[in-house]
């Protein structure tokens, strides 16, 4: 039994160290020099007459970003000066990204979306928190966010106020090259962003692990057993 119990141990410490290998960060890995970033993109929807209302899918286009600004303490990609306010950033020592909708009077409305996408087949995990950010928000100052795959909303809420947040949380397959899009539209109110993104290594990769370790320890076992 105590040999299992070691098995097992081993097997989950194996199992912990690939999935940790195969993690994402959305604020540990955000940069303001590249872009794409890895599997990150950071970019915008052009919602045209749409007012980010329902993000239809005929009216999305999504465009990447080409300007930013770092310094020690600050990072940020941000649109040309004929888009207002749209910007994605972060503060040093600050887990989270900051999101802010723009606005072109009498064009588009534009909203900021991180892209993530999967680098290999797979099933993945998905953790994200949405939360405002902004102040003073009224019963129509609210923001919609939401997660996006294949012009498909998995979750989306509208939110404002200091309890304002949207927490998703799921695992779903996807082809290398699908993506994901975390998205902020509506108003132009600070939004918090935060995401972790892990593969599942297959079941049958850890039974293969299990089985390899068992096999070892069952050799060192008669090795030590005969031994003269």
């Amino acid at each position: 039994m105590k040999t299992l119990s070691f098995i097992f141990g081993i097997g989950a410490i194996i199992f912990a160290t690939s999935v940790d290998a195969k993690n994402w960060d959305l604020a540990k890995d955000f940069s303001a020099t590249n872009n794409p970033n890895g599997a990150w993109t950071y970019g915008y929807y052009s919602l045209y007459g749409a007012l980010g209302l329902d993000l239809q899918i005929d009216a999305i286009g999504f465009t990447k970003l080409t300007y930013s600004y770092s310094d020690t303490n600050y990072l940020s990609w941000f649109t040309p000066n004929d888009i207002s306010i749209l910007n994605i950033s972060k503060q040093s020592n600050v887990n989270k990204l900051n999101l802010t909708a723009g606005l072109a009077p009498q064009i588009a409305f534009y909203a900021p979306v991180i892209r993530w996408t999967a680098p290999t087949d797979g099933i993945f995990h998905i953790k994200t928190d949405f939360s405002y950010l902004g102040v003073g928000a009224s019963s129509f100052g609210v923001s919609q966010v939401g997660i996006r795959t294949d012009n498909v909303n998995l979750s989306s809420s509208y939110i404002g106020g200091t309890d304002g947040f949207l927490n998703y949380e799921n695992s779903i397959s996807l082809l290398a090259g699908q993506y994901i899009d975390f998205f902020v539209a509506k108003n132009q109110h600070s939004i918090g962003l935060q995401s972790t993104i892990a593969i599942v290594p297959e079941p049958k990769i850890f039974m293969l692990l299990i089985l390899g370790l068992a096999t070892f320890i069952r050799r060192l076992q008669l090795s030590r057993t005969y031994k003269f």
